[in-house]
């Protein structure tokens, strides 16, 4: 299970407690990896090392992204934008043709994003939920500025009750969050981030695997909880 909101309703639809774990959803694990300092790894991506950096990701699902990004790249804050399209190349000709005066650095499709998250402080996306799982691994705060009703709700709701985002209803709105974020000290970014930290499940794909590989290796009637427990499982390397 993803977290203890869905564990609890597994229950009640009538999965025996013994047998749901919480995990969290598996994300790569570069994302918890890693002892390079921020300043660094920016550094080796030709990012400055400084400015508050807003990692925007989008694709062809995240219609409000270039309006949202046209009202921070016009707000004079110090901010710097790492950009990612997803794929998305109308998106990323449209960015390209823009004139940015902030720090930018655009991208289509990358297969780098751990690197990419590791060097950022928050991300501006959708409320999908593997980019959700992702960001919240990496401890970063999410601005959310799309969600499918029923869909992803639960993911809004997560982040927003959790206190690790804020959703933006319009592009003015999440320049209106980013300021509340950055103002006195940051403190209330410190908070979002603080959050995010303690909802996200880094380890969570090394968790799956070893409850994967003891439920290949134990007996049936032995339950998953106990499972991770067993004296006689070995484990693989790594």
């Amino acid at each position: 299970m993803p977290n203890q909101a869905v564990s609890n309703m597994a229950i009640a639809a009538g999965l025996a407690p013994e047998k749901v774990m919480i995990t969290g959803i598996p994300v790569h694990p570069d994302l918890a990896k890693g002892d390079q300092d921020q300043s660094s790894i920016r550094l080796s991506l030709g990012w400055s090392p400084d400015l508050f950096t807003v990692l925007a990701v989008g694709g062809k699902r995240v219609g409000k992204l270039y309006k949202t990004l046209r009202v921070l790249n016009h707000s004079g804050w110090p901010l710097q934008l790492a950009i990612v399209t997803g794929g998305d190349d109308a998106l990323y000709n449209r960015f390209k043709l823009t004139e940015w005066h902030l720090e930018t650095h655009l991208y289509n499709f990358v297969t780098n994003m751990p690197t990419l998250m590791r060097a950022a402080d928050c991300v501006l996306s959708k409320a999908g939920g593997l980019i959700v799982s992702e960001a919240l691994a990496c401890g970063l705060p999410l601005l959310l500025i799309n969600a499918i009703p029923g869909q992803e709700s639960g993911n809004v709701d997560y982040v927003v009750e959790g206190s690790a985002g804020d959703v933006a209803r319009d592009p003015l709105e999440a320049l209106e969050i980013l300021c509340h974020w950055l103002t006195n000290k940051r403190e209330l970014y410190k908070v979002r981030r603080q959050n995010a930290r303690r909802l996200g499940y880094p380890q969570a794909s090394y968790d799956v695997a070893r409850l994967v590989w003891t439920a290949a290796a134990v007996p049936a009637e032995v339950s998953p909880g106990d499972a991770m427990l067993h004296p006689s499982v070995e484990y693989p390397d790594g």
